[in-house]
């Protein structure tokens, strides 16, 4: 994987995962995996619930009072 001999990167054609079916296999087992170590239904929900947790548990906003989360 990586460089040829000559240096050029090989990208695969849009449209054509089968072309790289090793990465494409990977990607779909870590999506499945991930995703289901939460229990999210879907991709939008996993995307969904992160934003959440990051508004109320991690990021003080200025609207909060005395610059603090919710949870605080």
């Amino acid at each position: 994987m990586g460089l040829p001999a000559r240096g050029k990167l090989h990208f695969i054609q849009p449209g054509k995962p089968a072309q790289n079916a090793r990465i494409e296999s990977l990607n779909a087992q870590l999506r499945n995996r991930l995703l289901n170590i939460h229990g999210f239904a879907n991709l939008q929900e996993a995307r969904t619930g992160r934003t959440v947790t990051q508004v109320l548990h991690c990021r003080p906003a200025s609207w909060f009072i005395n610059r603090q989360t919710p949870e605080q």
